[in-house]
């Protein structure tokens, strides 16, 4: 199914689920933005084709554009919503979680220990190890690195 047809879907069910007109409008332009960048950069047209590294690629490129962890996090879970919508539906297979992680509450926590939050999302960012198997050991590791 193309990209385009999905999002009109997704506005449809959401209208459905009776999300405020604001949320739908929000959710549409933050999926027509995510669309136009996998269709420059990766040719990608339809909901099938789109795989984790995709949005993950796409949340890169908005932390190089030095957007706010919080835009960030919302972009990513507009397209986590939408993505699960599309495997609901029956359009999109892959089994992978594209998140697996909380970016809002993990960088609180670190805040609160000292470590910058734009720190966090680049080292999180250039590995796309899920925060679960970072474990205490690479959070004191990276406090330790932020300090040198």
């Amino acid at each position: 199914m193309l990209i385009d047809d999905a999002i009109v879907e997704f506005g449809f069910d959401c209208k459905v689920r009776k999300l405020s007109a604001k949320t739908v409008a929000n959710y549409q332009k933050q999926l027509r933005y995510i669309e136009k960048y996998l269709k420059e950069e990766f040719q990608i047209t339809e909901v099938e084709e789109i795989k984790p590294y995709h949005i993950k690629q796409f949340l890169a490129m908005m932390d190089d554009r030095h957007r706010k962890p919080r835009y960030i996090n919302d972009l990513l879970k507009v397209a986590k919503t939408f993505l699960n919508y599309c495997k609901r539906e029956g359009y999109q297979y892959f089994i992978e979680d594209v998140t697996g992680w909380r970016l809002e509450e993990e960088l609180r926590e670190r805040r609160e220990n000292g470590i910058s939050e734009r720190y966090v999302l680049s080292r999180y960012m250039a590995s796309w190890i899920p925060w679960e198997e970072y474990g205490d050991k690479l959070c004191e590791r990276i406090k330790e690195m932020a300090d040198a």
